[in-house]
């Protein structure tokens, strides 16, 4: 029942997404969440941070995070459901980063490495990536500062000259 909702269900459509991506934690199917994640377009906003955590501590970080393409070389990326792909398609430099930061908060001691790795590297996709030069981003902006240095507000800034 719940794949026929999920072929069928808009893109837009938050709370049936939501309720599906509940009933993927519910019932341990990482199969639904990636799924539903996916009919969703990768949407960060649809499912936020919290979510995120949650099939995170329910499926494990290799399972929601992985770029499956570099295990299975015949795959599309497009249709790999990844916080990467979410975090890709993502506009918001704030909800980005606070995933990222969220996730790095709660890694487990034997997952640690791992996701600081992986924050690392998405951390700086999404600086690299930022040219709306909004107001509401400066929090952020400062926040970053104080964290990586003024170089890596000095990069983003350069991209707006």
């Amino acid at each position: 029942m719940a794949d026929l909702i999920i072929k069928s269900v808009k893109p837009n459509d938050k709370p049936t997404l939501t309720t599906i991506a509940d009933y993927s934690l519910k019932w341990f199917d990482p199969t639904m969440w990636k799924a539903v994640v996916a009919a969703s377009g990768y949407s960060l906003l649809t499912f936020g941070t919290e979510k995120c955590l949650q099939a995170w501590e329910t499926f494990y970080f290799e399972t929601v995070r992985p770029r499956y393409v570099e295990f299975l070389p015949r795959l599309s990326f497009a249709n790999v459901p990844s916080f990467e792909e979410m975090l890709k398609r993502s506009t918001g430099l704030q909800d980005r980063l606070q995933l990222i930061n969220s996730l790095l908060a709660h890694a487990p001691e034997n997952e640690k490495d791992a996701v600081q790795a992986w924050c690392e590297v998405q951390s700086t996709q999404a600086l690299g990536s930022y040219d709306s030069a909004l107001v509401e981003d400066i929090p952020m902006i400062l926040t970053v500062a104080k964290a990586g240095g003024l170089s890596c507000v000095s990069d983003v800034y350069v991209s707006f000259r």
